[in-house]
């Protein structure tokens, strides 16, 4: 193990000796990676103690006279802020966006929101993704939410404890996936939100994550039914046990036998009780299940439920045009979408 690498291991230590010792070293190491790490800290650690001292070596860093201050802590001009976030120096821009938060000062959302982009520097959108939800509440969800899927998990981590900030109940569709991900603090993160949610509120969201035309949501929900032995869900997943997609039909059938459903019974059968066909419909939105779907009323008397996860964003009346596989078993059938376009 080469001494960055020590040092890095020391930190995640649970013994305040231990860690602090390993901070201070980093003023002996090259400033570059000794700021990049500290920087990872302040963004990321959820121990205030840790958070707090990385800030003080880091403030001893920069004060070592090769540098001129650029810190916004004084700053109280909007133009003086403004060219903070306009810094070529990451770090500068971080600290004025933790300025903004600390100081409420609601009026740099539309600046802060503009700087959230992919090719921002991490640091700046693991910054950003907690600190426009904290601002700007539930109106930023949105603008957010694109980062849960952020290639760096500090994003992603720090993008599901944002949106936890607005309290909203539509952020739990979004976050249910993320127990999936292959980060543990991302997935801590999400099972934490999880936990909190009330179980029928989220048996129903799991549901049409099930009966989605994204395969990814589908991997998820199976992922979240398996984690948490959500057995009430066991006959949703046995419509996936023929799924088209191979994945998608192993993991079903495995959950299946953990919840004592016999797999081979519904494979032989499946040719005589569920059928699946595409069809091609069109009409208005007659009502809205909230995140589960919608009926599609065709103005003939008749009435088409659609499985929708997404179906909050669609209004009363929408008028769209549906292509996607009709699932037919016992005598129901709904339809899972391929393409969904408004006419």
């Amino acid at each position: 193990m080469n001494e960055l690498s020590e040092i890095i291991f020391k930190i995640e230590s649970n013994d305040p000796n231990i860690w602090r010792e390993a901070i201070d070293s980093l003023k002996k190491s090259d400033k570059e990676n000794a700021k990049r790490i500290l920087m990872q800290i302040i963004t990321s650690s959820e121990e205030m103690g840790k958070k707090y001292y990385a800030k003080k070596v880091l403030s001893d860093l920069e004060d070592d006279g090769t540098k001129p201050k650029t810190t916004p802590k004084t700053a109280t001009k909007k133009d003086q802020l403004l060219e903070y976030l306009q810094n070529d120096d990451f770090e500068v821009v971080v600290k004025a966006i933790i300025h903004i938060v600390k100081n409420n000062q609601k009026e740099y959302l539309p600046v802060l929101k503009k700087i959230l982009n992919k090719d921002a520097h991490p640091f700046i959108r693991a910054t950003l993704v907690k600190a426009l939800p904290i601002l700007g509440g539930a109106a930023y969800i949105e603008a957010v939410s694109p980062f849960l899927k952020d290639e760096d998990s500090r994003v992603r981590a720090n993008a599901i404890e944002g949106l936890e900030k607005t309290g909203d109940q539509k952020i739990f569709p979004l976050i249910l996936p993320m127990i999936n991900d292959n980060d543990n603090r991302v997935k801590a993160n999400a099972i934490k939100i999880v936990k909190t949610v009330d179980k029928e509120k989220m048996l129903s969201i799991i549901k049409g994550m099930l009966s989605s035309s994204s395969e990814w949501y589908v991997n998820s929900a199976l992922f979240v039914v398996d984690s948490l032995n959500l057995s009430e869900l066991k006959n949703d997943v046995e419509l996936l046990v023929n799924d088209d997609n191979p994945e998608i039909k192993e993991k079903a059938r495995k959950i299946c036998h953990k919840f004592g459903v016999k797999v081979e019974s519904i494979t032989a059968e499946s040719s005589g009780k569920i059928k699946q066909e595409t069809v091609e419909t069109s009409g208005e939105v007659f009502k809205i299940i909230e995140d589960r779907g919608f009926l599609l009323s065709s103005g003939k008397g008749v009435k088409v439920a659609v499985i929708y996860p997404e179906s909050s964003e669609l209004d009363i009346a929408t008028k769209l045009k549906v292509i996607g596989r009709v699932i037919k078993n016992d005598g129901y059938f709904f339809i899972v979408p391929q393409t969904l376009n408004r006419i």
